[in-house]
Formats: structure tokens, sequence, C-alpha cells
């Protein structure tokens, strides 16, 4: 009977739905069951609560998909918890309703996922869950010291400065900075002077990978440590 099964009681929804379609030797491992997080409990304290209510209302003790209905309030918010949730195996999957592409992208969720991907395939988080997707710490030789050391001032000041004096030099004092300028605030007009605006965006996307990089390094060398 469903009042044996681990995921209801004879008075929960789940229980009364499998009497009545699918007779009561359905377990909860043949169902796939999906909530969504509604506008009211957009936020994350919200959203928790709204979980746990769905939870003790449907019998069970997980679901299979979680869904932010739109993005309304604090779905940022909502979302964090989400990813709580789902790590903590309470979710099986989460996801998204009535979301633009602009709002994914807000919500970086791919991001989120390559990160993940990363730190436990193959820089191997050993610290469990691994719910704030870290690497393990450096060791103490392989880090910046203090310049000063009763203020967080690392040589990594200098890579900062080199940074800017790059970019400056780059964009003010060289054709390839005309030509980017140029690309950036008239496309047409650049393409009729010869410029290849296609080639000019990738290499701005290179460079600022590359800019990018070189800070995150200083800043794991000096703040960080991982």
């Amino acid at each position: 009977m469903c009042a044996g099964l681990s995921w209801g009681s004879p008075s929960g929804a789940l229980a009364r739905l499998s009497e009545k379609y699918f007779g009561t030797d359905i377990t909860r491992e043949e169902l796939f069951i999906t909530s969504k997080v509604w506008i009211q409990d957009a936020g994350y304290d919200k959203t928790l609560r709204s979980f746990e209510k769905t939870l003790k209302n449907l019998g069970t003790d997980y679901l299979d998909l979680y869904l932010l209905h739109m993005p309304y309030g604090d779905y940022h918010g909502s979302w964090r918890a989400t990813e709580e949730l789902l790590h903590a195996g309470k979710v099986r999957a989460i996801g998204v309703c009535i979301f633009l592409p602009d709002w994914l992208c807000d919500l970086i969720l791919i991001g989120t996922y390559l990160t993940d991907y990363l730190v436990h395939c193959h820089f191997m988080d050993n610290s469990g869950l691994g719910l704030s997707l870290q690497t393990n710490e450096l060791p103490s030789h392989a880090v910046f010291s203090k310049i000063i050391p009763s203020l967080q001032i690392t040589p990594a000041i200098f890579i900062g400065l080199f940074v800017v004096a790059l970019f400056w030099l780059m964009m003010k004092k060289s054709k390839v900075g005309d030509s980017t300028t140029l690309s950036g605030l008239s496309p047409e007009f650049a393409k009729y002077g010869g410029i290849h605006v296609d080639r000019t965006r990738i290499m701005v996307m290179l460079v600022s990978g590359d800019l990018a990089g070189l800070c995150g390094i200083a800043e794991i060398l000096s703040v960080c440590w991982k």
C-alpha cells in the first residue's frame, strides 16, 4: 500500500494520484514530478520555504524537476536556492519557464556548469559537494607575498599597472587602437576605410580574454589562493 512507501502517506497528493491512475503498487522512482517556484515566492529564503511546502503537500522527499516560473522579483536569489537544492540532492534537475535568452545569460547558467565541470572533473576539488565551486588551496610557495605586511598589497599590483598601461598604449598610440575604436563607432565606415571589422572584433575578444585571464591569475595568487 502507499502507506508503506517512503515517499508519502495515503493522505498525500502523490499517494492519491497513484491509487487513482496507477494502482497501489507504483513506487516513487516510477514517477517524474515537476513543480515551480511561483512569482510570489521569488527570493532565496522564500524559495526554500516554498520548496519545503511543496514537498509536504505532495508527500515526497525530493522532486525530479524544479522550475522558476518566470523572471519576476528576486529571481537571482531563487536560482541560487534551486542550485543549492540541486547540490543537496533534493532536486534532480532545475530549469526555468518563460525566460528570454538574455535573462538566461543573466543567470550565467553556462558559466556556472562549465566551472563546475572543470573543478570537479579536472582540478579535482576534494571538499565534497563543492557548492562554492572552489579548487584546493594553493601551496604557500606558489602565491604572492605581501609587500607591506599590514596591507593586502602584493606584486600583483604591478601586473595591474602593466595591464592598464598596455591597454592605454594599444588604444591611444597604435593603429590597432584606431582600428578598434573606428570598428566600434562605425563598422560600415571602417569597412570603407579598408579595416577588416570582423577580424578586429575577434582580435579584441582574444586580447580581452588574455587580459582578463592575467588579472584573474593575479587575483588568485594574491587574494583567493585557490
